[in-house]
C-alpha cells in the first residue's frame, strides 16, 4: 500500500511522476504554496536565525564601525544559512510532505563553507556592478555587463552547494551550466521574482513605517526605534524563504528542461544529503 503525507506524494506516485517543467505563472504561483502549506515552518525556520541578527543589527548601527563590519558580515552568514536551509526545505516538501527545520540547518552545516563562499562571490559581483554602474567612467562599461551577464549564470550556486552538494568553483560551473542556452529567460524570471519581493518587503513593513513616522518626535524616540525595527522584521523572515523557494523552483525546472529531472532522483538527492 502506498503512503501518501500531506503535501507530499506517495513512492508510487513519486516514480510515476517527472517534476513539472514551469512557466514564470506556474513558478509564482507554486512558490506561494509552498509557502502557505509550510507557513509557520518556514517562519520559525527564518525566525530562529534572523530575528536575533536582525537585533544584533540594529544595534550595531549605533555602534562604531569596527562593530558595524562584524554584524554586517554575521548577517551575510546567516542570510546565506537561511537561503540554504530554505532551499533544502523545498526538497523536504516535495518527498516527505514535511519540514523539519533541523535537517535542513544540518545540511546547510555539512556545506556551510561552500555555501558562503559562493555567496561572497556572489555578494561581491552585485557591489561592483553596482559600483561601475554609478561610475560614469568608459572604462568599466564592459567589466559592469560582463559581471552581470555573470551573476546570471551563477544565479543557481547555492543550490548545486545544497542539492547536489558542490564546492564553490564547480557549483558556478553546474550553475552555469543549467543556465547555458536560458539567460535570457532565467534573468527576465530573475528580475519579476525580484520586483514581487520588493513589493512584499515593502506591503509587510508599510503599517510599522507609517506608525513610525506618525510618532517620530524628540518624546517619542524609542518607540520610533522599535517602530522602524519592526517594519523590517516581518520583511527579513518571509522575504527570504519565498526569494530561495522561487529560485530553487528555476533550478527544479532547469534541470527538468535539460535532464528530465524527476521525483525519483531528488529522493535519492534527499536520501544522500541526511545520510
Amino acid at each position: 500500500m502506498t503512503m501518501t503525507t500531506q503535501g507530499g506524494l506517495g513512492e508510487v506516485e513519486k516514480q510515476a511522476r517527472k517534476l513539472p517543467a514551469r512557466n514564470l505563472g506556474d513558478l509564482l504561483g507554486e512558490t506561494f504554496t509552498i509557502y502557505g502549506t509550510n507557513f509557520w515552518r518556514l517562519i520559525g525556520l527564518v525566525a530562529v536565525v534572523q530575528v536575533p541578527v536582525s537585533l544584533l543589527l540594529a544595534l550595531a548601527l549605533r555602534g562604531n564601525t569596527v562593530t558595524l563590519v562584524t554584524v554586517t558580515t554575521l548577517w551575510l552568514f546567516a542570510s546565506a544559512c537561511i537561503f540554504g536551509a530554505t532551499i533544502f526545505a523545498v526538497g523536504q516538501h516535495y518527498v516527505s510532505g514535511e519540514i523539519r527545520i533541523g535537517p535542513c540547518y544540518t545540511r546547510v552545516w555539512w556545506h556551510v563553507l561552500s555555501l558562503f563562499s559562493v555567496v561572497l562571490i556572489l555578494t561581491a559581483s552585485m557591489f561592483l556592478v553596482a559600483v561601475f554602474l554609478v561610475t560614469v567612467l568608459a572604462l568599466v562599461v564592459v567589466p559592469a555587463i560582463v559581471l552581470l551577464v555573470m551573476l546570471g549564470y551563477w544565479s543557481l550556486a547555492a543550490q548545486a552547494v545544497i542539492v547536489e552538494g558542490y564546492k564553490p568553483v564547480a557549483a558556478l560551473r553546474r550553475s552555469y551550466e543549467l543556465v547555458k542556452g536560458n539567460w535570457w529567460r532565467v534573468s527576465w524570471i530573475t528580475g519579476v521574482i525580484t520586483l514581487v519581493l520588493i513589493g512584499l518587503q515593502l506591503v509587510l513593513g508599510a503599517p510599522f513605517a507609517l506608525a513610525s513616522s506618525l510618532v517620530a518626535s524628540d518624546d517619542a524616540t524609542v518607540l520610533s526605534t522599535v517602530l522602524q525595527f519592526l517594519s523590517v522584521v516581518p520583511g527579513a523572515i518571509v522575504v527570504p524563504s519565498v526569494a530561495a523557494i522561487a529560485s530553487t523552483l528555476l533550478y527544479y525546472d532547469l534541470r527538468v528542461r535539460k535532464e528530465n529531472y524527476d521525483f525519483t532522483t531528488l529522493s535519492r538527492e534527499m536520501e544522500k544529503a541526511t545520510a
